[in-house]
């Protein structure tokens, strides 16, 4: 019998299970950074993984987030491999079709209205401070140009982020290892569900980690 852990991770019926269908082979890297408040978008394609200063410097786009010390701080992460915590609760489910729980899960087909596929997460304690929101996944679009879509709903709500909730960024090309940056401010709002959709164009996809941690906006002073 599967463990709550393992119901978590698999929550789409019928998603299979056992020797991974095929491994990732990443030709390239990208970069992407957003901001869920206001739905402004960057894009960076890059030819080596991102580094803490690449990132910093694609985030400074939204805003000064000052140094690489943003990513020293507390952070929860989820994982195929622990997509639960007890305390502080946090957790994810998902509608994928194959999860091995040494490697994680994939999205092997299409997505379409008839096929929806996607990753929903919840944390129960959000930064005070503007925070950051980040999804590590490999994903293929080698015929078309793809979306993916990140944003929240309220707790419990169900169905799919209202469009002034959410961000879109592209997929294209072979395998590609994505690095999707979301900041946001919480602006008092009580903890939602943040759910990443897969949009038609999309071939593959696997998923590694989802992590939420702090980036406060930092002001620099003026001349006087």
């Amino acid at each position: 019998m599967d463990t709550p852990d393992e119901r978590a991770a698999t929550a789409a019926a019928g998603s299979r299970r056992g020797p991974l269908l095929r491994r990732p082979e990443v030709e390239r890297w990208a970069h992407h950074v957003a901001d869920l408040n206001s739905g402004e978008v960057h894009t960076d394609v890059l030819d080596a993984p991102p580094t803490s200063t690449s990132r910093v410097e694609g985030l400074s786009r939204l805003g000064s987030v000052g140094g690489t010390t943003i990513f020293n701080g507390p952070s929860f992460v989820l994982t195929s491999k622990i997509p639960y915590v007890a305390s502080p609760e946090y957790w994810m489910t998902a509608l994928i079709d194959y999860f091995n729980p040494f490697v994680g899960m994939q999205w092997t087909s299409p997505p379409s209205p008839q096929n929806p596929r996607n990753l929903l997460c919840y944390f129960s304690q959000l930064p005070a401070e503007r925070s950051l929101l980040t999804i590590s996944v490999v994903a293929s679009a080698p015929n078309t140009v793809g979306h993916v879509s990140v944003g929240w709903v309220p707790h419990f709500a169900g169905g799919l982020p209202a469009n002034d909730h959410k961000v879109r960024y592209p997929i294209q090309g072979a395998d590609t290892d994505y690095t999707l940056d979301f900041t946001f401010e919480r602006a008092g709002m009580a903890p939602p569900d943040f759910v990443m959709t897969l949009e038609p164009g999309i071939e593959w996809m696997q998923f590694n980690s989802v992590t939420l941690q702090t980036a406060p906006l930092v002001v620099f002073p003026g001349v006087f």
